[in-house]
């Protein structure tokens, strides 16, 4: 059995754990890291490892990140007076695409538009998707969704 150790990716702003043998053998899981309170850059490559290690799939973490591309648990969530929101950046949400599941774990991110289309096409895709602690809230400004044709708040 592997041991699911993390090799480097494409791109060196997330992890990918290729999966073992295991029911999961074939299927891609993707993480995403993005929170400011829990420890989400921690927890979720470990979920990566488990899930990778132990069950076969496999899995690519990403990371929400600051201007300077940094992984940063501390970066601000609320604008300081009088000032504008910062925008987070998640590199590899094109990622999105390839998976059959996507476990969530963000809290109020203020992307950009092109990255939240992204979420909301893979949404839009059927596949299933698992939303962790404060994933109700996980995004300042609404996602681009539409039901029937009207916008609806999600996220």
């Amino acid at each position: 059995m592997s041991c699911g150790v993390a090799q480097a990716a494409d791109n060196e702003q997330w992890l990918n754990y290729p999966g073992a043998d295991g029911p999961g053998k074939g299927k891609r899981i993707v993480l995403i890291a993005a929170d400011q309170e829990y420890r989400s850059e921690q927890s979720m490559p470990m979920m990566a490892k488990i899930l990778s290690a132990h069950h076969g799939f496999d899995c690519t973490v990403l990371f929400a990140v600051n201007e300077q591309g940094e992984v940063d648990p501390t970066m601000p969530v609320y604008p300081e007076k009088g000032k504008e929101l910062k925008q987070h950046h998640i590199p590899g949400l094109e990622q999105l695409a390839k998976a059959d599941l996507v476990i969530f774990f963000a809290r109020l991110l203020t992307l950009p538009m092109s990255e939240r289309e992204l979420i909301v096409k893979y949404v839009d895709s059927g596949k299933p998707f698992l939303a962790l602690r404060t994933a109700n809230h996980g995004f300042h400004a609404s996602l681009p969704y539409k039901i029937n044709g009207k916008q609806v708040r999600w996220g």
